[in-house]
C-alpha cells in the first residue's frame, strides 16, 4: 500500500503543478480546474488518514467539476481498489488511460489493476506502453510490477526477466529487490534471496512480508538464531499482521 501512496501523492502534485488561472484559462474554466485540482488533494489527505467515505465524497465532487480530470479517474481508482469494489477501479482506470493514454504512470496503474484481478495477458501492453514512453520517469516501477505480475501469474522465468532489467535501470528501487528476493526463494536459491532481502532491508524498508520472507529464507538456510530474529521482529514491529499466524 505504501507504493500505492507514492503513486499517489506523484500524480496529485503533478496535477497541482499548474492551476487554470495559470494556465490564462477563462475564468469559468478556471474555476472548473481549481475546484477539480483542489478536491482532489484534499482527497488525498483524507485517504492518508484512512477517511475513505469523506475522500470518495471530494473526489466524485472533482468529477462533477471536470469529469475529464485523469487524475481524479485515477485517484478514485486507487480508492475503489482499497475498499474492495474493483469493478468500479477499473472503470476509473481505464478511463484515465483513454484521457492520458501517453502517460507512463497512468499506462503503469493500469497495468497493475488488470493484474490484480488476474486479466494477466492484458496487463503487459500496458506496462510496454508505459516503459516506452520518453518522458516516463520511471520506468523500473513498470518492470517491477510486470515482474510481480508473472510471479503471480506462474510465470517465474518471465518475472525475473522483468525484474533484472528493473534492477539494471534502478539497481537499489526497494519493491524491485522484494520482488527477487520472493522470486529466489520460490525457485528454491535461498541464498540468492537472503542476498536480496538483506539489500532491501539495508534501504531501510521493512514490511510484514519481507520480515516473514527472511525468516523463511533464514530456516531454509539452517541458520535458527537469523530465523527467529526475523521472527520477533514481525512480532514486535508489525503485532497485528495476519502473517504472524504462521510463526506462532
Amino acid at each position: 500500500m505504501k507504493i500505492w501512496m507514492i503513486v499517489l501523492l506523484c500524480l496529485v502534485l503533478t496535477a497541482c503543478a499548474s492551476t487554470g488561472s495559470e494556465l490564462g484559462l477563462p475564468d469559468q474554466e478556471t474555476e472548473t480546474v481549481e475546484g477539480a485540482v483542489v478536491n482532489v488533494k484534499l482527497a488525498t489527505g483524507y485517504m492518508q488518514q484512512g477517511e475513505y467515505e469523506v475522500a470518495l465524497e471530494k473526489l466524485q465532487r472533482a468529477l462533477q467539476f471536470d469529469p475529464d480530470y485523469a487524475t481524479a479517474h485515477t485517484v478514485i481508482g486507487v480508492l475503489y481498489t482499497r475498499i474492495g469494489e474493483q469493478e468500479l477501479a477499473g472503470k476509473h482506470y481505464k478511463r484515465a488511460v483513454e484521457l492520458n493514454p501517453d502517460d507512463g504512470g497512468v499506462l503503469n496503474n493500469y497495468g497493475q489493476y488488470l493484474c490484480q484481478v488476474k486479466r494477466y495477458e492484458e496487463a503487459y501492453p500496458y506496462f510496454k506502453r508505459a516503459i516506452d514512453q520518453p518522458f516516463y520517469h520511471t520506468p523500473a516501477s513498470a518492470l517491477s510490477n510486470a515482474g510481480r505480475c508473472a510471479i503471480d501469474e506462474g510465470k517465474l522465468d518471465k518475472a525475473e526477466q522483468y525484474l533484472r532489467a528493473a534492477l539494471k535501470i534502478s539497481p537499489e528501487y526497494p519493491p524491485t529487490l522484494l520482488d527477487l528476493a520472493q522470486l529466489m526463494e520460490l525457485k528454491n536459491e535461498h541464498l540468492k534471496a537472503r542476498a536480496f532481502l538483506e539489500r532491501y532491508h539495508s534501504s531501510g524498508q521493512a514490511s510484514p512480508e519481507s520480515l516473514y520472507l527472511g525468516y523463511d529464507v533464514e530456516h531454509e538456510l539452517g541458520d535458527e538464531s537469523a530465523s527467529e530474529e526475523y521472527r520477533r521482529m514481525l512480532i514486535q514491529q508489525f503485532p497485528d499482521s495476519p502473517l504472524i499466524n504462521h510463526i506462532l
